[in-house]
Formats: C-alpha cells, structure tokens, sequence
C-alpha cells in the first residue's frame, strides 16, 4: 500500500501506512514495511538511496533487535536485484510463491522426523 500511495503522489497515506505498521503489529512492524518500500526505491528510483535508507533502517531497527544488524549483510545479495527485467509479470510466478515458504519449512519439518 506504501508503494502504491507513493506512486499517486499522495505522501500523506504513505505515512499512513507506516504509522498502521507500528500499530497493527505486522510482521517486523514498521521496519518490515520500510524495508520493502526502500527495496523498491532501490530496483525503480535510486540504488544509492535505497541501500543508504536501508542501511540507516537496520541500525534504527537493530536498537530493539540487536541481531538485526547482520541484515546489512545481505546488501551484497540485494546488488544482484539489477539483474531482475522491471517489466517481469509476477502472475506468471504466482503458484511458485506460494511454495517458497513452505516447501522447505516441510523438508527441515521431515528432515527432524528421520534423525530424531
């Protein structure tokens, strides 16, 4: 919803949605939501700006969760996204999303089940 308010131009429902973050409790709270918004700065506005935003996020963020820190190390990963075409159609990959998660969540799930 940020990433969409932001490309009407309507800057106030942007912050909106980030103050919902903190209220609503959403996975990672509002640097969740941050951190996808600055990966979409980075991909479609500014690499420089994205990685700078995320950077400052993940020191904010890592005040309450001390391990969050190590996320800056994935900047390195997150360069790769200039390989990504911006015109992909993500309907195409639609049901192997929905496996992303679960699918190894099932193979550590069985893997657990024949050796202990």
């Amino acid at each position: 919803m940020a990433i969409m308010f932001f490309e009407k131009k309507e800057n106030l429902y942007v912050i909106i949605v980030f103050c919902f973050a903190v209220f609503a409790h959403v996975d990672y709270g509002i640097y969740g939501v941050f951190v996808i918004f600055f990966m979409y700065v980075y991909v479609y506005y500014s690499k420089m700006i994205g990685t700078i935003l995320f950077i400052l996020a993940t020191f904010v963020y890592s005040y309450f969760n001390v391990l969050q820190i190590f996320a800056i190390l994935s900047i390195p990963l997150i360069g790769l996204l200039e390989n990504i075409p911006k015109d992909i159609d993500i309907k195409k990959y639609k049901y192997m999303f929905y496996w992303f998660y679960p699918l190894p969540l099932l193979l550590l799930f069985l893997l657990k089940k024949m050796f202990l």
